[in-house]
């Protein structure tokens, strides 16, 4: 294709001058590049020995890199006129365009080849460089090295496409540019694109080129005529503005037209899902608690009993001890300035008591109070001062402080002074049995839970049994829960885990915020649990966290036994 196209630049160059100088009747003249027909005169070229006879001509607007609908080129016979060659109008198919191509492909070879073979001798220092052209083209000059020269200028003329022409040829390059900028290129130059118009501008060309040979063979008859030579370097100049550039038209996209449908559209709002519980970042608690809920359940109240009470009925000596106060070796005496009549005995003995009915009503009575047990022993244990496992346990000082805070000690009591409380501490910390493992568990010094069950039973027999109230132990025992512990009890006991669950802690907005730090909360808890198996985040490495983190200063107003 590039070898074609080089061959059709240069077949319009040479026949283009031959046909403007075709009345000549000078076989051997060859047109140049239109851009050295601007010289002083038409110039013209003659090798005698070439060619005999002109071969036939084709006639095709200048430069035509793409030949399409629209640039149908014409063919002349020898010796025939311009009128005639443009009477025959387009050639009828693509065959004979080839078939024309193929008669001129000699020609046009053999006379560049001859031209562009020869070899430049030194010009003539007195010659000028445009008398010599002239000289030249008009066979009298022995100087072809001109004539090589401007073959070679327009060779690359044609190649570098300046301008305008060079915008189409880079629109049609195959690379992404926008079509818009080529098909506005292209309706600026109709004849490039529409078949009509590309007739009608070679024909307007053929005109011109016509005009420029009546002129020229005039000059020849009168060649010092100034006006009628102005007139021709006009026609020439009017050739080379007025050249005609065909392209294949550039395919331009177009988007598709949608047809708009009938009725409104609303654009779809994705609504986010409702909060659930179970499918929250809460749910592994369902798997992993007691409960295997996400709530502490009566059930699990009712177990934690059952275990601490059955401990505690291990040991012999706190049945015993609860049962003989329901028994009056004499009757006490009355309270100074008190009229309150004392109850009468039920029993007189030991053997008329059952023991197990009446440990069974004392149970009852844990039973209807033991999530306040539970959450007053917690309380109690955590805010003793331990910060290992000991923290778990109640420590003789914690103990100490909740029996002043529930105003349990009575100083004028025969058996509840404050010296009568640490005895019966020391005593429920009293180790009986072969149970080792128990044992080992069981701090001297400390309460353990079901410890605190036997204690809290010693202390209301002894505030309110004997017959100062009554000589039931779990009568005493509702008494002192209900008179001195609940309405005595401090405001963070009477926080409620599950309610604290329930309104702050399982709520959309907690698990967004917990979701949005779930990286850094994981890496800190990573960072401050334990090392050990268990791999878990104890209440030293939880204080540790709050310290190192600024959550336990004055700043925060929240103590270390607050964070506990």
């Amino acid at each position: 294709c590039t070898e074609l196209h080089h061959l059709l630049s240069c077949a319009l160059s040479c026949t283009k001058l031959h046909h403007v100088l075709s009345q000549n009747r000078e076989p051997h003249t060859f047109a140049q590049s239109p851009t050295e027909l601007g010289s002083p005169s038409p110039p013209s070229c003659s090798s005698p020995s070439r060619l005999a006879t002109p071969p036939r001509r084709l006639v095709i607007p200048e430069a035509p890199h793409e030949v399409c609908a629209g640039a149908t080129p014409t063919v002349a016979e020898e010796g025939s006129t311009s009128a005639d060659m443009h009477a025959q109008g387009p050639v009828d198919s693509a065959d004979n365009f080839t078939a024309h191509i193929e008669l001129n492909q000699n020609f046009v070879s053999d006379t560049l080849r001859d031209a562009l073979s020869r070899e430049a001798p030194e010009p003539k220092s007195k010659q000028s460089p445009r008398r010599a052209t002239w000289r030249v083209f008009k066979g009298l000059s022995d100087q072809p090295s001109l004539t090589q020269k401007v073959l070679r200028d327009m060779a690359e003329e044609k190649a570098e496409l300046r301008g305008f022409h060079g915008l189409i040829e880079s629109a049609r390059q195959p690379r992404p540019v926008r079509t818009g900028i080529a098909a506005k290129a292209l309706e600026i130059n109709p004849p490039s694109c529409m078949e009509k118009a590309a007739i009608e501008a070679s024909l307007e060309h053929c005109d011109r080129v016509r005009r420029a040979e009546h002129l020229h063979l005039y000059l020849r008859e009168h060649p010092v005529d100034s006006a009628m030579e102005t007139a021709f370097m006009d026609s020439i100049n009017e050739v080379k503005v007025h050249r005609p550039r065909f392209v294949a038209p550039i395919p331009c996209y177009s988007p598709p037209k949608f047809k708009r449908l009938g009725g409104t559209f609303k654009k779809a709002i994705q609504k986010r899902p409702d909060w659930v519980l179970e499918t929250s970042l809460y749910k592994r608690r369902a798997r992993e608690c007691d409960s295997r809920m996400f709530y502490d359940t009566p059930k699990v109240f009712a177990k934690k009993l059952e275990k601490d009470f059955d401990n505690a009925l291990a040991k012999v000596a706190f049945p015993k001890a609860v049962v003989r106060t329901m028994i009056s070796k004499g009757r006490p005496k009355p309270r100074e300035g008190s009229d309150t009549p004392r109850p009468e005995p039920k029993y007189a003995s030991m053997e008329d008591i059952d023991i197990d009915m009446v440990m069974k009503e004392v149970k009852g009575v844990f039973k209807e109070h033991y999530d306040i047990i539970s959450r007053l022993y917690t309380y109690y244990s955590i805010t003793g001062g331990g910060t290992g496992a000991g923290a778990f346990s109640m420590k003789l000082n914690a103990w100490s402080r909740f029996i002043k805070d529930c105003d349990i000690i009575d100083p004028k009591s025969e058996r509840c002074k404050s010296q009568d409380i640490d005895t019966a501490f020391v005593a429920t910390n009293f180790e009986e049995g072969d149970n080792d493992d128990l044992n080992d568990d069981n701090d001297d010094q400390a309460l353990m839970r079901f410890e605190f069950i036997e204690i809290l039973t010693r202390v209301a027999v002894m505030k309110y049994g004997h017959g100062v109230k009554t000589f039931d132990p779990a009568e005493a025992l509702k008494m002192l829960i209900e008179v001195n512990v609940i309405p005595n009890m401090l405001p963070e006991v009477l926080v409620d885990a599950n309610t604290f669950r329930r309104e702050r802690l399982y709520c959309e907005g907690a698990a967004d915020v917990f979701a949005k730090y779930s990286t850094g909360i994981i890496a800190c808890y990573c960072f401050y649990k334990a090392r050990d198996a268990a791999k878990i985040m104890g209440l030293e490495h939880w204080l540790m966290f709050c310290d190192k983190s600024g959550l336990t200063t004055s700043l925060t107003r929240a103590s270390q036994r607050e964070a506990k």
